[in-house]
This record gives structure tokens, C-alpha cells and sequence, in this order.
């Protein structure tokens, strides 16, 4: 009815794939490993800085890698 096919919420982000992404923000993707985390425990996990943490979440977000909910970044 919405012109959606089962499971294609599953399907990733909808504009490119991870092979265009920044190698900071294929750091953040691989610290959140499947599993929500907090910006604080982002910047633990990649040394990289909380500006640019943020930066990249807002890059990742825009680009339906992941959403945020709750002070948690969460994997799309």
C-alpha cells in the first residue's frame, strides 16, 4: 500500500553503501558493532575527538547508516 516490500527496512542505507563511506565514520560504524553506544563510549572506542564524533554521527545519520534515540546511536 506504501509501496514498501517486506524486509526493505533491512535492506541498509538507502544511498550508497559502506564502501563510500569516510575512514572516520567506518570507525564509528565499527565501534557501534551491531549494538547501540553513547557518543562518550564512540569517542572511547575510535580515539577519535567528541567534535569529531559528532561530525560523523550527523554525516552517518543523514545518510541512514544509523539513528539516535535516547542519548544511543543505533546501527540502521
Amino acid at each position: 500500500a506504501l509501496g514498501m516490500t517486506p524486509g526493505s527496512r533491512r535492506a541498509g542505507p538507502a544511498r550508497g553503501g559502506r564502501h563510500s563511506l569516510s575512514r572516520d565514520a567506518e570507525r564509528v560504524l565499527d565501534a557501534l558493532a551491531g549494538e547501540p553506544a553513547t557518543t562518550d563510549q564512540i569517542v572511547v572506542r575510535t580515539g577519535l575527538q567528541p567534535a569529531e564524533v559528532a561530525l560523523v554521527l550527523r554525516a552517518l545519520e543523514r545518510e541512514g547508516h544509523i539513528t539516535r534515540s535516547r542519548g544511543f546511536t543505533w546501527p540502521a
